[in-house]
């Protein structure tokens, strides 16, 4: 667990704060499925974006793209099936 100083009413600048623990994760894994309806968007395409955001942008709380440095993944493996048979 990380504990930190947070806005207790979720507004920043507020001057209301609140000690509030997160869980913390050294390593993690999962499996995410995605269903992609426009043909437009190629296996390569689709890899390309999901690896870069899980480095850009990342998952949860204080990741990077809200000017933090958690929630970064690496993708390690991309399996694309065809549904439309």
């Amino acid at each position: 667990m990380v504990t930190i100083n947070a806005n207790a009413d979720g507004v920043r600048g507020s001057g209301k704060r609140v000690k509030r623990r997160f869980p913390s994760f050294d390593k993690w894994s999962g499996i995410a499925e995605f269903t992609i309806v426009d043909d437009i968007i190629t296996p390569e395409i689709f890899e390309h974006h999901v690896k870069s955001g899980g480095m850009i942008v990342g998952i949860g709380r204080y990741r990077p793209a809200n000017g933090g440095s958690n929630g970064r993944f690496r993708v390690t493996k991309v399996e694309w099936q065809d549904l439309n048979v």
